[in-house]
């Protein structure tokens, strides 16, 4: 299981974009990133999100460059390591949805649920 490599495709049915994010575990629980594509404009944005193991709170600011929305990612991370949370909010059409990613300490096990709330 070195290095596990998970994927999640996030379809808005208020668009029709097809958003995907990529997730993958070093192993040494350290890095991981988030890449999101918007393929109805072609736009390419990341998300990296380093831990320090001792830093509890991270938020990533996400600017999309076409119409100039800003969304925003909030990770925040237990003190125990488990539990940490995204958050995405779509400025456009009002879409909540949200990330939500459990570390099980190994590294190995994290899952991504996405809810629309307008749905």
């Amino acid at each position: 299981m070195n290095g596990l490599n998970q994927y999640l495709w996030v379809r808005d049915p208020m668009n029709g974009l097809n958003q995907y994010l990529w997730v993958r575990d070093l192993m040494d629980g350290l890095n991981q990133y988030l890449w999101v594509r918007d393929l109805m404009n072609g736009l390419n944005q990341y998300l990296w999100v380093r831990d320090l193991m001792n830093g509890l709170n991270q938020c990533l600011w996400v600017r999309d460059l076409m119409n100039g929305l800003n969304q925003y990612l909030w990770v925040r991370d237990l003190m125990n390591g488990l539990n940490q949370y995204l958050w995405v909010r779509d400025l456009m059409n009002g879409l909540n949805q949200y990330l939500w990613v459990r570390d099980l300490m190994n590294g190995l096990n994290q899952y991504l649920c996405v809810r629309d709330i307008m749905v």
